[in-house]
């Protein structure tokens, strides 16, 4: 994206940049404040050899000077919170392969997929208006069943397996099938509708 030249090691910015931002790192999104965010930032920019492109210095702008106003008037107002339903919806739905990775590297780390993330996302998403639910499984779906998605299917089937496991065989044997439909082409509407039949079922084992 143009931030860091290609000849610069990226490992000491990466590092400079978890030590500036610590408090941003494990805070939640209501949290988040976009002036502080901007000036820590700022300062690991003057340091290492990473710039903005211009673009992305005027919308920086724009939203410092909107969240100073909205300041003005509501002491609590966060645009990162406002703005985060539309972030997490554009990140499930959008199939461009950039998003569409950053969304992988969001939600796996080292092969295991971050429920908590992914839920989090999803509950977010769900807060805005053009936001589908369906088109955002079949995305993450259709990423998976791809050849670059490949190694995290494989370590996401280990984990469901591990999972399923604890569920007893005969919802493990239901899911399953289910999994071979995906892969089939069934439509994701009429899967999800299975899982949730599956779900019943596996509470009733649980019982």
């Amino acid at each position: 994206l143009g931030f860091v030249p290609e000849e610069v090691e990226t490992a000491p910015i990466a590092l400079a940049l978890e030590s500036a931002l610590p408090n941003v790192l494990n805070a939640s999104v209501s949290q988040l404040n976009f002036k502080s965010v901007v000036d820590k930032l700022g300062d690991v920019m003057y340091k290492y050899r990473f710039s903005l492109p211009p673009f992305y210095i005027a919308i920086i702008r724009c939203l410092g000077v909107l969240e100073g106003v909205a300041l003005q008037v509501d002491s609590d107002f966060a645009i990162i919170k406002s703005a985060y339903p539309f972030i997490a919806s554009r990140l499930l739905t959008d199939r461009s392969p950039q998003l569409q990775s950053a969304l992988m590297a969001l939600i796996f780390n080292e092969g295991r997929l971050r429920w908590d993330r992914l839920e989090a996302l999803l509950s977010s998403a769900a807060g805005t208006s053009d936001y589908d639910a369906v088109d955002a499984i079949e995305q993450i779906a259709d990423y998976l069943l791809s050849p670059i998605g490949e190694p995290l299917l494989m370590a996401l089937t280990e984990e469901v397996v591990e999972t399923l496991d604890l569920l007893g065989a005969e919802t493990a044997a239901y899911i399953y099938a289910l999994a071979a439909q995906i892969a089939s082409g069934t439509p994701v509407t009429e899967v999800v509708e299975g899982l949730g039949a599956a779900a019943a079922a596996g509470a009733g084992n649980l019982r």
